[in-house]
């Protein structure tokens, strides 16, 4: 009897030992992967990923090297290159922000299989003609664990955009508060450096215009790099988006700016 029980045992911890590896797989980065289609998508062979269904048409890219691209098959080739340096295997979303039913911000961390943050994101996504939401910019940046709290700078550079915005002086208002490469991106339009950002805001000579800027929510990316979105109030009501970088002389400067 005790020989047959010794065997028994033998044979199951023979069994154990032989499992299938893909048994023990992580049930979890299965689960996220097969209930978000996005992810889902990333981990298919590269032809499968139809960034139409994830992006409207001229949809824009703020890469973590700093690049601004747009178009379909420059996005597609860009996430093929991502994932080779960036193993995404699943998302947290921290915060949304809804302007409407059809334009919403969400902030958030893509994550490795061990669930470890890698790569910070913003994205704004607005509904499409057939209601489907779709991503109309999306903002990474490497993902880094020694976060400082919001700077009080940025407050003063936020002050002094509305200042000079409300003075209607758009010139003042870019070659304070912009970096030389920054970029406005609005209804699919780029617009690069200060001077091309200078005309897109002539609006603002207009003797009627006003503007307040109350911000909601911010993301530290690091010491240098914030994410703030917040709401405007100007003829009416929308909302904003700025990637506050601080410079060398310790004032914030935006390097890109985006609003509903």
């Amino acid at each position: 009897m005790i020989r047959c029980l010794a065997f028994c045992l033998l044979l199951c911890l023979l069994h154990s030992c032989q499992q299938d590896p893909a048994a023990s797989s992580d049930p979890v980065a299965e689960s996220n992967l097969a209930s978000d289609p996005w992810l889902a998508a990333l981990h298919q062979t590269s032809d499968s990923l139809d960034l139409h269904s994830f992006y409207l048409p001229r949809a824009g890219l703020y890469t973590p090297s700093g690049q601004f691209l747009q178009g379909h098959d420059t996005l597609l080739l860009q996430w093929q290159g991502l994932l080779q340096e960036y193993p995404i295997q699943d998302r947290n979303s921290m915060a949304t922000i809804f302007h409407d039913s059809s334009h919403y911000y969400e902030l958030g961390h893509y994550l490795n299989a061990a669930q470890k943050p890698i790569l910070a994101y913003l994205i704004a996504w607005k509904k499409d003609q057939n209601a489907s939401w779709k991503r109309d910019l999306e903002i990474l940046h490497p993902y880094h664990s020694d976060l400082q709290p919001i700077p009080p700078g940025i407050d003063r550079a936020r002050r002094l955009w509305e200042s000079h915005s409300n003075a209607h002086d758009p010139v003042a208002v870019i070659e304070n508060c912009y970096t030389p490469e920054a970029i406005y991106f609005n209804g699919g339009r780029v617009a690069k450096g200060r001077n091309a950002i200078i005309q897109r805001y002539q609006y603002m000579i207009r003797p009627q215009w006003k503007i307040q800027l109350h911000p909601r929510q911010f993301m530290g990316l690091s010491k240098d790099l914030v994410f703030e979105v917040g709401q405007y109030q100007s003829s009416g009501v929308g909302h904003y988006f700025l990637f506050w970088q601080r410079q060398t002389d310790q004032n914030w400067q935006a390097l890109l700016d985006y609003n509903f």
